[in-house]
């Protein structure tokens, strides 16, 4: 092969690598600002300012997550930073809450679009869109009312092979999963539609759009129920140790930083709601835990 010949498919071969990228860029960059055509409806609730419903607030956060995700102090976290593919970043909300207006925050939260208008990565806005007006207020008002800690952590950013997830379909937005999954009508009993509200609200994240779990680190909730009175089921949630004197891999952790802070008819309630659905098809009552060690 001649040189000349060796230029010329080296010359096609980084055209093509060239194409390939901007591809790559174009469509992740759609996807990145499909949001921006989504028209939601106006939030316009006043925000609470008395002392009684800011601790409501900071105890919604907590039990639904947020300073899990951005910090004790909300100011923020960097939660997956892999070179080539995104450095996710929950941003520092009292920060944020500093620059934008409460209709920003709630489109957010319920619907997973940024204050720029673009789709949200990583925000469980699926699990927030059923959240009341009136829990979302006071939520933002904490937020609101916190300290603003130092901004440093810069945006989330997506590398080469993160935009190639994006384009491909591999990494999906949170307005994809509102799109595509249905939250079942809450019941008419007032005790099964706050456990309702609480499922759908805080155990999606992990158990999935359905409460089945994801088949290998989360099992399905409602065969879980059988494990449980609602008074053990608090116990669990309080400890973190489940029946047998068992840590479990992830939902122990759950349980001290976020369920701990529900309250006892709200465990019931719970409790009540997981054990009304009907178990998916094929699965079976799992297996009773193991006795507790002997003393």
């Amino acid at each position: 092969m001649s040189l000349r010949l060796v230029r010329r498919v080296l010359a096609a071969l980084v055209v093509l690598a060239l194409i390939a990228v901007g591809t790559v860029y174009a469509l992740s960059a759609r996807v990145i600002a499909s949001a921006r055509d989504v028209v939601v409806p106006p939030f316009a609730h006043a925000l609470p300012t008395d002392s009684a419903s800011l601790a409501e607030g900071e105890r919604f956060a907590r039990v639904r997550g947020c300073t899990g995700c951005h910090g004790e102090d909300l100011g923020g976290e960097v939660f997956f930073d892999e070179p080539n593919v995104a450095r996710v970043v929950a941003p520092n909300l009292p920060a944020l809450a500093a620059r934008v207006d409460d209709a920003a925050l709630e489109r957010a939260i319920r619907h997973g679009i940024g204050h720029d208008g673009r789709a949200l990565f990583a925000m469980p806005a699926e699990m927030y869109r059923i959240v009341t007006d009136g829990d979302l207020a006071r939520l933002i008002a904490w937020v609101r009312s916190r300290p603003v800690p130092p901004d440093t952590l810069g945006p989330s950013t997506f590398g080469i092979l993160g935009r190639v997830g994006i384009a491909t379909g591999e990494f999906l937005p949170s307005r994809h999963y509102i799109a595509t999954e249905t939250v079942p009508p809450a019941p008419e009993d007032s005790v099964l539609r706050l456990g309702h509200y609480i499922a759908w609200s805080s155990c999606t994240e992990c158990h999935g759009g359905a409460l089945e779990g994801d088949g290998m680190r989360t099992p399905a909730l409602r065969p879980m129920m059988d494990l449980y009175t609602p008074e053990e089921l608090g116990a669990f949630f309080a400890s973190g140790t489940a029946k047998g004197g068992r840590e479990l891999r992830l939902m122990s952790d759950v349980a001290r930083g976020r369920l701990r802070h529900l309250r006892p008819d709200e465990v019931a309630a719970l409790h009540a709601y997981l054990s009304s659905l009907t178990a998916p098809t094929g699965t079976s009552s799992p297996p009773p835990p193991p006795p507790a060690p002997a003393p």
